[in-house]
C-alpha cells in the first residue's frame, strides 16, 4: 500500500495535466499540483474547498452543471471547457468519471484536464495561414489569366506608397519590368501633364468613397515616345479596423486603337 501511494504521489506530482478528485459536496479530495496552479493556488490551499469559494460565479456555476452530471452517473471523455481565468481563457481537454466506493455507490467525481489553449492557437493560425495561402493562390490565377488576355494587373499598397506592376503593364509601355519604379509618384510623372492631377484628384475621390472604385481614361508616354491611351479600373481591396484603405487592386487595358 505505502509502495501504491508513493508511486501515485509521484504521478500526481510530475503530471503536466491537472488531476483533482471531489467529494458529493463539490469539495476537493485530491488535487496535483498542476491542478492547483490553474486556480493559482497550492494544492494544500485547494484541498477542503469548492469551485464556488475559489472562482467567478458563472464559472462555477458552469463546472458545477457539468459535474452534477457526472455524479449523477455520466462518465464524461475529451470535453472542452473554456475557464475565464485570472491569466486569461484558458482551454482544457477534460474527462471526469464518477468516483465509486467498494459497494459501487457514487461517493464524488474524478477528472483529469489538460491545458489545450497553445495547441488551438497554433491550429487557429495555421488555419488562418491556408487561408491567406488559398486566396493568394486564387488571385495569382486570376492575375495571370488577366496578363494573358493582355490586361496589365497592379496593386497599391496606399500605406506605403508603393505599386507592384505586372510584366504585362511594362510591356505595354515598351518597358523591361525592373524599369518600372513601384513609387507611386514615379508612376504619375509618366501620365500626359494634362490629365496628372485629375487622375490623382480620383484616386482620392475613390479612397474617400464608400465603394473605393476607381476609373479612369488617361494617357501615358510609350518608350518609343508617343502618348498611349489606357483605361485603369480599380478596387479598394483591404481596410484598416478603422475602415481606412489599405490596399487597391486594379487592372491597366491599352484602349489606344479605340480612339
Amino acid at each position: 500500500e505505502q509502495q501504491t501511494r508513493r508511486l501515485l504521489d509521484a504521478i500526481l506530482a510530475s503530471s503536466a495535466d491537472a488531476i483533482f478528485a471531489k467529494d458529493l459536496e463539490g469539495r476537493y479530495l485530491l488535487a496535483n499540483p498542476a491542478g492547483a496552479e490553474t486556480l493559482g493556488l497550492t494544492v494544500e490551499q485547494l484541498l477542503g474547498r469548492r469551485d464556488d469559494e475559489l472562482l467567478p460565479p458563472a464559472v462555477a456555476a458552469t463546472l458545477g452543471a457539468v459535474e452534477s452530471r457526472v455524479l449523477a452517473g455520466e462518465s464524461l471523455a475529451n470535453l472542452e471547457q473554456r475557464l475565464p481565468l485570472s491569466g486569461g481563457e484558458r482551454t482544457y481537454l477534460t474527462t471526469k468519471v464518477p468516483l465509486r466506493d467498494a459497494e459501487g455507490a457514487i461517493v464524488g467525481l474524478f477528472g483529469i484536464a489538460r491545458d489545450i489553449s497553445e495547441r488551438q492557437r497554433q491550429e487557429a493560425a495555421l488555419r488562418a495561414a491556408e487561408a491567406t495561402a488559398a486566396r493568394l493562390q486564387g488571385e495569382l490565377r486570376w492575375k495571370e489569366a488577366l496578363d494573358a488576355a493582355g490586361h496589365g494587373v497592379w496593386e497599391w499598397d496606399i500605406r506605403g506608397g508603393q505599386v507592384e506592376f505586372s510584366p504585362t503593364i511594362a510591356r505595354l509601355l515598351g518597358l523591361e519590368p525592373a524599369e518600372l519604379s513601384p513609387d507611386l509618384d514615379a508612376w504619375l510623372q509618366r501620365q500626359h501633364p494634362d490629365e496628372r492631377e485629375a487622375i490623382a484628384a480620383q484616386l482620392r475621390a475613390a479612397l474617400a468613397s464608400k465603394q473605393g472604385h476607381y476609373e479612369a481614361r488617361h494617357r501615358v508616354r510609350h518608350r518609343d515616345g508617343n502618348w498611349r491611351w489606357f483605361l485603369t479600373r480599380g478596387l479598394v481591396s483591404e481596410r484598416g479596423p478603422d475602415g481606412a484603405p489599405w490596399r487597391m487592386i486594379g487592372t491597366l487595358t491599352d484602349i489606344t486603337a479605340w480612339q
